[in-house]
């Protein structure tokens, strides 16, 4: 009875993963630019 929390669980993780990594691949396209800002 728990198979689609599981399903929708993994789903969400999933999408999640999926943005994150495009925020990731996005910042080390600008990482010239946003590096020292966040050093400041």
């Amino acid at each position: 009875m728990h198979e689609w929390y599981i399903i929708i669980l993994f789903n969400v993780t999933f999408q999640t993963m999926s943005l994150f990594n495009q925020a990731l691949q996005f910042m080390q396209g600008v990482d010239v630019n946003i590096c020292p800002l966040l050093i400041c």
